[in-house]
């Protein structure tokens, strides 16, 4: 993430930095090159009761579904824990809640305990309304009333909290994170504000976020060898085809919704959506669904889609048209760049040598479906690509296969992200080309005037984890206050062996339950054929996990004797008794002081 400059800032109508800061917790957390551990949030308290509600009925359907129902009540903890509006709202559930919670997870799954479960859900979510309107009015609040401005931590946190649980709503709500990523612009640059100062703006884009769905008719051009089949439609469908794109959009629109591609048919559907970036994935997936009940029983049929569509929407007389690449939405919606396989330097080829044949076809499965994966067309395709690439590393397991993979994976990325958050903290840096201030220049980086991709992962260890040389970059670092924060935060986290150990079970837990609300997703697909609402952050995480998977067999391999033969499961085993030996190190009495200590060293 490269910051704007500080005279970028001068020239909005802003009049401190809390605009500046909430601008860029929004650019962060909605950007796809950002580390997803720190992107928005999936849930929040009224998806994880939705999601909640969904499992009782599972759990009626079979009662090995229990384990669901465990995964989404710790989700409705941790979210009640880090939402401070909701805790204001609804404290006269939490009691409740917390002793229904504690039954359930000693092992009572009666008819009653159930049944409370689902009405206090639902009593949840009857709040959302409310819950809302309190949170948008809390941010604004957070964003422009009086305050002391010179308690700033304070301040950070509190906006940093509110704006987080904020993005997390509206994708929930709907919108695409393409959509709300471009919306910064809004706050960023001057003459998105027209005659607005700060506090219009956000007023007026969060009452259009709110309150505010349109309607879109979204075109389609199609190429098939038989477009009779699709013409000659005579039954009411939500779908009207054509055989020319209509006059109003055929230019410039038309053109590129034709560039390379001779069409002979174009669809037209209406949607009701947030945005027109959804509006076009709502559209395509009502394309699909039509063409495939039209060529079920058709001999050999082609129908190609563009990948270019158009979206055109109607306000208060205005026409407004947008065209979109859905190929390439789905790129970014899945954007491997803030996944580990971006970053990592590791390459999983010298692994083929140390393998066994059994370890080769494992490997060999695992990178077929990635392959598959990254080609996919369709979320759902994604997914379920996704999750046999990761479920072949761990087939030889004696368990099944999600406790075979919630084993290993949770506890190697728990570790593996502290060394994650350094080098984000050193790409930050880096990026913004952030001098070294006199202490750190002499002591840590020999007197190189700033920070560079030379400087140590050790030596920004050492920076973060020192009182003295993390206050003096602090001090130094002007009005970048949303980098002061992440530095401060990494800080608090690196701050004696007792938060070491607290971060690496968040993480390990979040992980945990991420892989299981996945495995059920992807049982509802392959069971049920399920395919729609799949979130792309999902897919996100996935790729993480395999990406972190992949690197400590990698890491294994590079360390194996010459000439062994190994399994995957070997590869794996030795890393992750590395990785014990760190959390053996966070929960020690000996402090912490290298990154070193920190950093996994297979057994093998």
């Amino acid at each position: 993430m490269k910051y704007f400059p500080d005279s970028m800032w001068e020239g909005l109508p802003t009049v401190d930095f809390r605009p500046r800061f909430f601008a860029e917790t929004f650019i962060e957390k909605l950007s796809m090159n950002t580390p997803h551990f720190h992107q928005s949030r999936l849930m929040n308290i009224f998806s994880s009761c939705a999601e909640a509600i969904v499992y009782i009925e599972e759990y009626k359907k079979n009662d090995q579904n229990k384990a669901y129902l465990f995964n989404v009540l710790k989700e409705i903890e941790n979210c009640w824990e880090c939402d401070p509006v909701a805790k204001k709202l609804i404290a006269h559930i939490k009691a409740p809640c917390a002793q229904l919670f504690k039954s359930i997870e000693s092992g009572n799954f009666s008819a009653p305990q159930l049944i409370r479960l689902r009405v206090l859900c639902r009593a949840i979510l009857a709040h959302e309304d409310i819950y809302i309107e309190t949170l948008a009015a809390d941010l604004k609040k957070s964003l422009v009333d009086p305050t002391d401005l010179s308690k700033k931590g304070r301040i950070t946190q509190e906006i940093y909290s509110l704006t987080s649980l904020y993005i997390t709503h509206l994708l929930n709500r709907g919108y695409s994170p393409t959509y709300l990523y471009n919306r910064a612009a809004l706050f960023t640059q001057l003459k998105g504000y027209g005659k607005r100062n700060f506090e219009q703006q956000f007023s007026a884009l969060e009452e259009r976020l709110r309150t505010k769905t349109s309607q879109y008719d979204v075109y389609f051009a199609l190429r098939s060898n038989k477009p009779s089949l699709l013409l000659d439609i005579q039954d009411k469908t939500t779908i009207n085809f054509s055989g020319k794109i209509p006059e109003f959009i055929a230019t410039p629109h038309g053109k590129k919704m034709q560039k390379d591609f001779e069409a002979n048919v174009v669809a037209q559907t209406m949607v009701e959506s947030t945005d027109h970036v959804s509006a076009s994935w709502t559209a395509k997936e009502t394309l699909d669904k039509m063409l495939d009940a039209v060529t079920a029983l058709e001999l050999n049929p082609r129908i190609e889609t563009s990948a270019i569509c158009v979206a055109v929407s109607k306000n208060q007389n205005l026409t407004h048209t947008e065209t979109l690449n859905i190929n390439r939405l789905i790129s970014l919606l899945s954007s491997e760049g803030g996944t580990y396989f971006s970053n990592s330097g590791t390459s999983i080829l010298h692994v083929l040598s140390v393998l066994n044949e059994d370890g080769k076809e494992h490997l060999g499965r695992s990178l077929r479906y990635l392959r598959l994966a990254r080609n996919s067309i369709s979320l759902e395709q994604k997914l379920i690509n996704l999750w046999i690439s990761l479920e072949s590393i761990y087939s030889d397991g004696d368990g099944g296969i999600l406790s075979n993979i919630t084993e290993y994976a949770p506890q190697i990325y728990a570790v593996t992200g502290i060394y994650r958050r350094i080098c984000y903290i050193k790409k930050l840096l880096v990026d913004n080309s952030i001098a070294a201030p006199p202490k750190i220049k002499k002591e840590i980086l020999e007197e190189q005037e700033k920070f560079s991709q030379s400087t140590s992962d050790e030596a920004i260890f050492k920076i973060l984890q020192t009182e003295e040389l993390c206050k003096e970059l602090l001090e130094s670092l002007g009005e970048l206050h949303h980098l002061k924060f992440r530095l401060s935060l990494i800080h608090s986290e690196l701050q004696g062996n007792k938060s070491i150990e607290n971060r690496l079970k968040r993480s390990n837990d979040d992980v945990e339950r991420q892989l299981r609300r996945i495995y059920f997703l992807r049982n509802k697909i392959a069971h049920t054929g399920h395919y729609t609402n799949i979130r792309p952050q999902l897919i996100i995480h996935l790729l993480d996990y395999i990406a972190v998977c992949y690197m400590a067999i990698a890491s294994s391999a590079k360390v194996v004797r010459p000439k062994s033969k190994n399994s995957i499961n070997d590869l794996i085993a030795a890393y992750k008794m590395g990785t014990e030996v760190v959390w053996h190190n966070a929960k020690s009495k000996e402090p912490i002081l290298s990154l070193a200590a920190l950093t996994p060293l297979p057994i093998i």
